[in-house]
């Protein structure tokens, strides 16, 4: 367990960086408005899923709010009654449009479910892969000193699996394990 600091990430800090990414759709801004530095920001989109899943949805709305935008200037543009107009807004041209809504078109996804609703979210597929990777260390380990220990006088017990201490032996109950001991 860890303290939490003042300089850690917790929900409030999330809650304003969320906040100011899709009103700017611009991290640096929205790491700096939420105390915390942009390499934080992308550090911990790289590691939490849910962190990232949400960012994926800020930028969906910025680029939903870019095509609007372009599709109003464009509109504009080409607007019969709206070309002796004085504005002071750039003009698009066409070729100017089709490019900007090609724009990120390549990376078009299967919507995802809505990652603000973290309520149900559950961590247990998480927990099982990282509790996965553990066991699978340790048995790691545990085959590479099984060397030192046997040089040292211990056994192996493949049946089991297990390293016995010297001096130790065999019970008169002692069975080969089978299917019905495992423990999954």
């Amino acid at each position: 367990m860890k303290r939490v600091g003042p300089g850690r990430w917790g929900k409030r800090k999330e809650a304003i960086f969320f906040e100011t990414l899709i009103a700017t759709a611009n991290a640096g801004l929205a790491a700096k408005a939420a105390g915390v530095s942009t390499n934080a920001v992308l550090a911990r989109r790289q590691r939490h899923p849910l962190f990232a899943a949400k960012w994926e949805a800020a930028v969906a709305n910025a680029r939903a709010s870019i095509d609007l935008h372009l599709v109003e200037e464009a509109k504009k543009t080409f607007d019969p009654e709206t070309l002796g107009a004085a504005d002071a807004a750039p003009r698009v041209t066409i070729d100017q449009a089709i490019k900007i809504s090609q724009l990120g078109g390549s990376k078009k996804q299967a919507p995802a479910a809505d990652p603000f609703e973290d309520e149900g979210y559950s961590y247990e597929n998480e927990i099982a892969d990282i509790r996965e990777r553990i066991v699978q260390k340790l048995q790691a380990m545990r085959r590479r000193e099984r060397p030192q220990l046997i040089a040292r006088g211990w056994s192996y017990d493949e049946s089991w699996d297990r390293e016995i201490p010297p001096g130790w032996v065999k019970g008169p109950d002692w069975r080969p394990k089978e299917d019905s001991d495992r423990h999954y």
